[in-house]
């Protein structure tokens, strides 16, 4: 099964909704051609999602461990936000240990300590999404390889 790119939009979609966040998709946000700047901030304070939004761990690592009991066996990362719209992680645990990729990312905050993340990965081909909630240090993660969608949710940990 080949997903579409309107399929693979949709999916940080429904991570946000299942993660409670359905207030915060209530009302339109963004600019149109037709729509001032000044308008889709407006929008977005109203609606409190902050598309292009700066994480709070800009410049640390964090351990995003998903257990012994997913698609891919054990499965667990290190993963390091270099700047506001890069990161390099390691797979830490499973039969993946050791693959590494360094990434361009993009971020939308749903609510304070709560953002999505979307990635591509060029090595592995996966198209990754992530819903991560540093309030209660858990992560979602939505990945697309191949002909392959996983579901995975776990512990997000701080180690520097």
């Amino acid at each position: 099964m080949k997903l579409s790119r309107a399929s693979l939009a949709v999916i940080p979609l429904v991570l946000a909704l299942g993660a409670g966040t359905t207030a915060a998709f209530g009302a339109s946000s963004g600019a149109t051609a037709a729509q001032p700047a000044t308008q889709a901030a407006h929008d977005r304070s109203r609606t409190r999602v902050e598309t292009d939004a700066v994480l709070p761990s800009v410049g640390r690592t964090w351990l995003a461990d998903f257990g012994d009991h997913t698609a891919f066996g054990p499965f667990a990362a290190d993963i390091t936000f270099t700047s506001a719209t890069q990161l390099s992680f390691v797979i830490t645990k499973g039969a993946l240990q050791g693959a590494t990729d360094t990434v361009t990312y993009t971020t939308t905050r749903i609510r304070p300590g709560l953002y999505l993340l979307r990635w591509h990965e060029p090595k592995s081909g996966a198209y990754v999404t992530h819903v991560e909630d540093y309030s209660h240090h858990t992560v979602v993660s939505s990945i697309v390889a191949g002909t392959q969608f996983v579901q995975m949710d776990g512990s997000l940990t701080r180690v520097k």
